[in-house]
């Protein structure tokens, strides 16, 4: 995060779910770094806020794994925030050298299936950036 506000970013996306699982129950607290972040989307599931649209769980799991939660989220009347690294859409991103064996397994899988995955759901929904999304609760709208 602390590179966005250096590069002209306002706004963030987080998945630092477990972390800041409560964040969702309070609203997006405001950093000192003058940043909003936002965190991955989650879906209350047998007790626990679990992330359903973002790096890991976009690539790896089947799409209807991140759809059907974002129209259950949608339904609420909220909008779902997704994310991806852009390593995740990079077929030839190299190995990480010294990285754990469960993430050196991990990492490279479906890499080149990622950027059609995320076409077809644009495809399908509507989307936009977060500061557009969060206008009026950034005091923008």
């Amino acid at each position: 995060m602390p590179g966005a506000g250096r590069y002209g970013g306002r706004c963030a996306a987080s998945s630092g779910v477990w972390e800041t699982h409560r964040l969702l129950l309070g609203g997006m607290p405001r950093l000192n770094a003058g940043l909003w972040e936002f965190p991955v989307s989650t879906v209350r599931l047998a007790g626990w806020n679990c992330p359903v649209a973002g790096g890991a769980y976009f690539r790896l799991l089947p799409l209807w794994v991140t759809r059907r939660p974002i129209d259950r989220i949608n339904a609420e009347g909220r909008p779902a925030v997704l994310y991806l690294h852009p390593w995740e859409m990079d077929p030839g991103e190299p190995d990480v050298p010294g990285a754990p064996l469960p993430a050196r397994a991990r990492h490279p899988l479906n890499l080149g299936r990622t950027e059609a995955r995320l076409r077809s759901l644009l495809g399908e929904r509507a989307f936009g950036p977060l500061c557009e999304v969060f206008a009026a609760e950034l005091g923008q709208g």
